[in-house]
């Protein structure tokens, strides 16, 4: 056992995320570059990599899957500021996507709570705006 949990719970995640697109060297790859990946549950571990694919950032994913532990929220956020000052996001720079909040806050002179305020959706607009784009 791992974290508590059984081989076929693991056998279960590794089954999920080759469901999301994944070939199974690469979801063994992603849980051996991030272990945490196992504790999500199946439907947070489900929104979480298909929103990183609606959003064509599946590769932020494959190159340092630990990105997963921020809230699909923030990141919204993080994104609708980018494209309002023009900043575009690919895989040599997507690591400011994913600053901590003091480093994030000091680079685009905005916090947590502006950004939420000003580019968070409410209600659970999120959900649906990527949702949408993906299905």
């Amino acid at each position: 056992q791992v974290f508590s949990l059984s081989i076929s719970s693991i056998e279960e995640r590794i089954l999920l995320i080759e469901s999301l697109g994944y070939i199974r060297e690469d979801a063994l790859d992603l849980i051996v570059k991030f272990s945490g990946l196992l504790c999500f549950s199946k439907d947070i571990l489900i929104k979480k990599i298909t929103f990183y694919h609606a959003k064509r950032l599946h590769f932020v994913i494959e190159k340092d899957p630990c990105v997963l532990m921020q809230s699909i929220e923030l990141t919204e956020a993080r994104l609708a500021l980018f494209e309002a000052i023009s900043f575009e996001l690919d895989e040599k720079n997507y690591r400011r996507l994913f600053k901590s909040k003091k480093a994030f806050e000091i680079m685009f002179e905005i916090t947590n709570e502006e950004l939420m305020n000003r580019y968070g959706k409410k209600d659970g607009d999120c959900a649906r705006s990527w949702r949408s784009s993906f299905f």
